[in-house]
């Protein structure tokens, strides 16, 4: 007969043995902290992370410094390093302000309609985008020292920017700079006298692609036309898009086309004339202007008006009253602060700079959606360089207006951008001159504030191809 065998030890009992031996008791107990652990399990690996990651973004877990504890350092976005102890947001326009302390040599007013070539051009869509990759630099452009003149002192005082809180990313900011100015380069050195001179029905397409993209729609706008002329301007924005239903303000110094402006307009609904001149100071000008001719406007400069075609003899001298932009939008009733200005056109023969200071206030508010101006290479201004620099100093991108290609056959809007690292002295316009002798090149300039949507179609339907 064979020993039973020895009895095993509790220790060494399997699980099943000992479990056997516990009570019902004991068992629910066990079973209540496996399930308590599970379910702890659970929940950690579902809202933990999340919970690890909130506390650590809130600092109560790492102690890492926000921006306000960025004593000193550079802050993202602006160009440049700076010390911005004392500064926290974060702004959109640049940190310097144009200063001039020279007065510039010539001033005139009055711009004439019929200095715009009226050829028909091809209303076919624009051309196909050109787009690259890139940072844009920060604004450039030279501050020239401008000419001593008998006119008024144009003088911008050096106040700082106010800061712009929108950092929202535009095309621009992925262009690849250098790629862009060669190409605009070439397309402006090939079409400078053809597709770049001042053309009222270019300037009208590209006039009216800028009014379709301003969104919102404005409910109630304003836009102003400085050196009117005979009206023909004002009957044109009275046809485009968003213009239609905006108030218009015109402004006429010469009073026999005043009359003639009058007359015309007159059954247009939201204008408004004044038979003024506008300048970068209250006060009043002499403005010379020949009787009988009442389509050439005139102008605040005696050297631009006794020319080799004008009548010396029948030339006529008026003290004319000049204002400021500036006083018109803050004092005037009728373009409260919850009006939108989408334009302001300046045509006066050389004065356009100073119309400009004289809106100083409006374009550092952001009052101003655009600026179209004029400038003449025949006129001895201050440097365009100058020009350039003062609008983009304060939050303005800067283009040239034309079209290249041939005129009648496929011409494609283009725009130039000219303002930072974009300038070129090849832009300038005293720098073309037609053959033998001839005229020098007259152009066509927008400034656009630098977070307009329309920078955004310019880039990808409006750039210089080079070809």
């Amino acid at each position: 007969m064979t020993a039973p065998p020895p009895p095993v030890s509790p220790k060494k009992q399997p699980w099943a043995t000992w479990a056997a031996r516990m009570s019902m008791e004991q068992k629910r107990q066990m079973a209540t902290v496996l399930l308590l652990a599970v379910l702890i399990g659970l929940v950690l690996l579902t809202a933990g992370p999340a919970l690890w990651l909130t506390a650590i973004g809130q600092g109560h877990l790492i102690n890492t410094p926000g921006p306000e504890d960025n004593e000193g350092g550079m802050m993202l976005g602006t160009v440049g390093a700076a010390d911005n102890s004392h500064q926290h947001e974060m702004p959109e326009r640049d940190s310097h302000a144009f200063e001039d302390n020279s007065p510039t040599e010539h001033a005139a007013h009055g711009g004439a309609d019929e200095v715009h070539d009226h050829e028909d051009e091809d209303s076919r869509p624009v051309g196909t985008d050109v787009q690259g990759s890139g940072n844009e630099d920060s604004e450039g452009g030279g501050q020239h020292a401008s000419e001593g003149d008998e006119g008024v002192t144009a003088q911008a005082e050096s106040v700082p920017l106010p800061p712009r809180k929108s950092t929202k990313h535009m095309a621009w900011d992925d262009v690849k700079v250098a790629d862009v100015k060669r190409k605009q380069i070439d397309s402006f050195t090939k079409y400078a006298l053809t597709g770049f001179r001042n053309k009222a029905t270019t300037d009208a397409r590209i006039l009216t692609q800028f009014l379709l993209s301003i969104s919102p729609r404005p409910d109630k706008c304003a836009i102003f036309d400085v050196g009117a002329n005979i009206g023909k301007y004002v009957e044109e924005l009275k046809q485009m898009p968003i213009a239609r239903s905006c108030d218009i303000h015109a402004f006429e110094p010469n009073p026999e086309v005043f009359k003639t402006m009058e007359r015309r307009v007159k059954s247009l609904d939201k204008v408004h004339l004044n038979n003024k001149g506008v300048a970068d100071e209250p006060g009043s000008l002499k403005f010379y202007y020949q009787p009988g001719k009442a389509d050439t406007g005139g102008s605040f400069l005696a050297d631009h008006s006794f020319n080799a075609l004008s009548d010396t003899g029948r030339m006529k001298v008026s003290d004319v009253e000049v204002i400021t932009l500036d006083d018109v939008i803050e004092n005037s009733d009728k373009i409260p602060r919850d009006v939108v200005i989408p334009l302001v056109k300046i045509d006066v023969e050389g004065l356009e700079y100073r119309v400009k200071l004289g809106m100083e206030r409006a374009l550092r508010a952001g009052r101003v959606q655009a600026v179209y101006w004029e400038r003449k290479g025949s006129l001895k201004l201050e440097p365009f360089s100058q020009e350039v620099e003062y609008m983009a100093s304060r939050g303005y991108v800067v283009y040239i207006m034309g079209c290249s290609g041939a005129r009648k056959h496929g011409c494609r809007l283009t725009m130039v951008r000219v303002d930072g690292p974009y300038f070129d002295q090849v832009f300038d316009p005293k720098n073309h001159r037609a053959p033998n002798g001839g005229k020098f090149m007259t152009m066509n300039v927008l400034g656009v504030q630098r977070d307009h949507p329309f920078n955004d179609k310019i880039v990808k339907t409006m750039l210089a191809t080079g070809n």
